[in-house]
């Protein structure tokens, strides 16, 4: 389904991704549509795997448009893949989100002050 608050980036939230499926697997597929900027492939901070979904960065709204048309609920890699418009702040809140991953595993910092600190980020202090 659609996102109408977000419809006009030029990202698109791509998710159930075979878990085989490569950057270049990417580039190729929706490379066709138009130029792409970044493609950014999550992965599990502890198993280092990727989780399933990305995001591809067009450059400019009318490719991921065509994009979004032409491969939602497609098949890709012999998973039906969905797609999403992605929201305006996507590379934010990624990047918060490994950050904070990456303090509750490693600085042993507990769920009250994750959140804390997540509140904080959010509201840019």
């Amino acid at each position: 389904m659609i996102s109408y608050q977000s419809k006009y980036t030029s990202t698109l939230c791509v998710r159930n991704l075979a878990q085989n499926v490569t950057r270049e697997d990417l580039e190729n597929e929706f490379g066709r549509f138009g130029n792409i900027v970044d493609i950014m492939i999550p992965v599990d901070f502890h198993t280092r795997k990727p989780k399933g979904y990305c995001f591809i960065e067009f450059e400019d709204f009318y490719q991921a448009e065509d994009a979004f048309y032409s491969l939602h609920l497609s098949t890709f890699f012999g998973e039906k893949i969905e797609i999403d418009y992605a929201k305006s702040d996507w590379k934010r809140e990624i990047q918060i989100r490994e950050q904070l991953q990456f303090l509750k595993e490693s600085c042993n910092i507990n769920e009250q002050k994750i959140k804390c600190i997540h509140a904080l980020n959010m509201s840019g202090i």
